[in-house]
């Protein structure tokens, strides 16, 4: 079973890997089957290959690196880490700033098998603050969870 400390710091280097869109830092953190939900009741990932097309599209949607930061300190019980963060997407067209809450299960080799992030509409905000903005922002962002075919 991972320590506190090893699930701590498995969950800040996701987080710190989008600065520099790690993406071989980021799925090397979960296990060959892991499962991700992002957002919960959206898209669905099931399995590395899976993760890989579902975070380098989104490299790839909001033009490569962004802050992702956490709000507060991690979490941990038992085999499970919880953190609300920021990603705040400046290079993305138009840019934005998501809030989200990413819940993460460790297995005992501790990688992540199951994580689900808990965000919508609502917790998306342009960064120009115009309401328009956001609302485009939004629908885009809508639009690239559909083109992943969940």
């Amino acid at each position: 079973m991972p320590t506190p400390e090893d699930m701590r710091e498995a969950v800040l280097k996701y987080f710190a890997s989008f600065a520099t869109a790690d993406l071989d830092a980021i799925v090397g953190l979960f296990a060959d089957d892991a499962v991700l939900e992002d957002p919960v009741d959206g898209a669905r990932m099931e399995g590395i290959g899976a993760l890989r097309k579902f975070f380098g599209g989104g490299f790839d949607y909001v033009g490569g690196g962004y802050s992702f930061e956490p709000e507060g300190a991690v979490r941990i019980a038992g085999k499970h880490a919880a953190c609300a963060a920021i990603a705040t997407c400046d290079k993305a067209d138009p840019p934005f700033r998501l809030e989200t809450l990413d819940v993460m299960t460790f297995n005992e080799a501790g990688k992540i098998v199951d994580m689900k992030a808990y965000w919508g509409p609502a917790n998306m905000r342009s960064l120009t603050g115009d309401a328009k903005t956001g609302a485009e922002a939004t629908g885009k962002a809508q639009d690239f969870l559909k083109s992943l075919g969940r």
